[in-house]
C-alpha cells in the first residue's frame, strides 16, 4: 500500500506539493517532504495504491 499526502494549503493556492509514502509513515518525514511549517500546517491524503 502507498498513499499520496499533499500540503493542503499549497493545494488550495493552486500548487501541488506532495509525495508518496508507504505506511507506517514518520510524520517528521512527511513535514519535511511536503513543506509543512507554521504557515502550512494542514495536509490531506489525495490518492492511494493497493496491491490488488
Amino acid at each position: 500500500m502507498r498513499i499520496y499526502i499533499a500540503n493542503l494549503g499549497k493545494y488550495n493556492e493552486g500548487e501541488l506539493v506532495g509525495a508518496w509514502f508507504t505506511p507506517p509513515v514518520d510524520f517528521e518525514e512527511v513535514k519535511e517532504r511536503i513543506s509543512l511549517n507554521d504557515e502550512y500546517e494542514e495536509y490531506a491524503i489525495h490518492d492511494y495504491e493497493l496491491p490488488f
